[in-house]
């Protein structure tokens, strides 16, 4: 099992950052669970940013991006590609920055009810879906009556000269 440790993760978000020519900026602070909390923040609203959580083992890495896309990488190997776990978070991360990223949400009042996002990876779309299960039933009944707003974002490059090596 290839080791996701929060300074490697930490690593590539920094590389991407440093690449991005001060376009966005990294944040790092443990949590009180143990996990390693990272962000990726790009200076531009239109660019996409990025939230890590690396368990203290390596274990997993939990990835939010955008407004509410989530990502699971375990230390087996990568979710959605053949490369290794770090390589796809490598990925995913400088994908994101290049402006490869958007995603539909769906939302009931403050709350985000469902989001689809899709990402370039290795030249190819890879669409990720997300439901919220906030709330149990009786919120769900609840809010089948409230109406749904749906917004689409596209995000832009963090910068656009952003062109870390392919």
């Amino acid at each position: 099992m290839a080791n996701l440790s929060p300074t490697a993760v930490l690593r590539i978000f920094e590389e991407v950052a440093a690449a991005s020519r001060g376009a966005a900026r990294v944040a790092q602070e443990p949590d009180e669970d143990g996990l390693t909390l990272l962000q990726l923040v790009p200076s531009r609203d239109s660019a996409a940013g990025i939230s890590g959580a690396v368990e203290p083992d390596g274990s997993r890495v939990y990835l939010s991006i955008g407004r509410a896309t989530p990502v699971e990488i375990d230390g087996e190997g990568g979710a959605f590609t053949e490369l290794s776990s770090l390589d796809e978070i490598r990925e995913i991360v400088e994908q994101v920055a290049r402006g490869r990223f958007e995603e539909v949400v769906w939302s009931k009042g403050a709350v985000v009810v469902k989001a689809t996002g899709t990402l370039i990876l290795q030249g190819k779309p890879v669409t990720i879906h997300y439901r919220s299960l906030e709330g149990g039933p009786l919120v769900w009944i609840w809010r089948a009556f409230q109406a749904a707003r749906k917004e689409h974002h596209r995000y832009a490059p963090y910068t656009q000269d952003f062109s870390p090596e392919e």
